[in-house]
């Protein structure tokens, strides 16, 4: 596995603030270095981590950096390269977070060869993303250990080989969170209807979810399961006759669309 000296990362967001968080753990030792224009993301970031350098200027975080973590939204690349083409070191590794942003793209506009590009999701932020990432070809073994070194630090991480499914895995594991936070919801809102409060409803619906998820994490087969619930002439089976006139549909319709968006953003 390569060594990693120097880490840049451009943008101090959530994401930004994420792999900063990976980074140090990951790879204790090593300088990182964060650019933002937000003096109030940079006083944030250096309060939480206060071994991290924060600048103003992208030359300065990239100059001899290692590694180089894209974390800026995709309409602020076309800026960001125009500033950046030409400096960034012909060994360096670059990680796009961008989405529909692409290798080739991210290669011509910064004039690199060694990219990554990943789609992390919101379950980065308790360490259990669901990272999906692909490398620029002739990025060897020692360069992947690393980047699995790093996205497995904050969750799942899985490498394709593809690069349209990562239009996919936005779709299902990008999107996924605000799916499952819009369901959920939705969920207590028609609970609450039913005469419990608020916050019994929540606490209630939310132990629910993470009873279901751990069995689900046990033995991943959710057919099973939802028969071991489902007694013949039960609630559970009166409630599900209901949910498999909608359900099937929309879970089709909701996932092609989220998938056709990121491919129209890819273009």
């Amino acid at each position: 596995m390569r060594n990693i000296q120097k880490i840049a990362i451009i943008g101090g967001g959530v994401m930004g603030e994420i792999f900063i968080t990976g980074a140090i753990d990951v790879f204790a030792g090593s300088e990182i270095c964060v650019v933002d224009k937000n003096v109030d993301k940079l006083n944030a970031i250096k309060k939480n981590h206060p071994t991290v350098e924060t600048v103003f200027s992208n030359l300065i975080a990239i100059n001899n950096a290692d590694l180089i973590i894209i974390a800026v939204k995709p309409q602020s690349f076309e800026g960001l390269a125009r500033h950046l083409e030409g400096a960034i070191g012909s060994d360096s590794l670059v990680i796009s977070i961008m989405a529909g942003v692409s290798i080739k793209k991210i290669q011509k506009d910064l004039g690199v060869k060694s990219v990554i590009r990943a789609m992390p999701n919101m379950g980065a932020r308790v360490k259990k993303s669901v990272t999906t990432w692909i490398a620029s070809e002739k990025i060897g073994a020692p360069d992947k250990d690393c980047i699995r070194k790093l996205f497995g630090g904050i969750g799942f991480e899985m490498e394709i080989d593809n690069e349209r499914m990562i239009d996919t895995a936005t779709a299902i594991a990008g999107s996924g969170p605000g799916f499952l936070f819009y369901l959920v919801e939705e969920w207590l809102k028609s609970a609450q209807k039913m005469g419990l409060g608020k916050e019994e409803t929540k606490k209630m619906l939310l132990a629910t979810i993470d009873g279901a998820n751990t069995l689900l994490q046990q033995s991943g087969e959710p057919e099973i399961l939802k028969q071991q619930v489902a007694s013949k002439g039960g609630t559970t089976e009166a409630g599900l006759k209901e949910m498999k006139k909608i359900v099937p549909a929309l879970w089709r319709q909701t996932l092609s669309a989220a998938q056709k968006r990121a491919r129209e953003l890819s273009k």
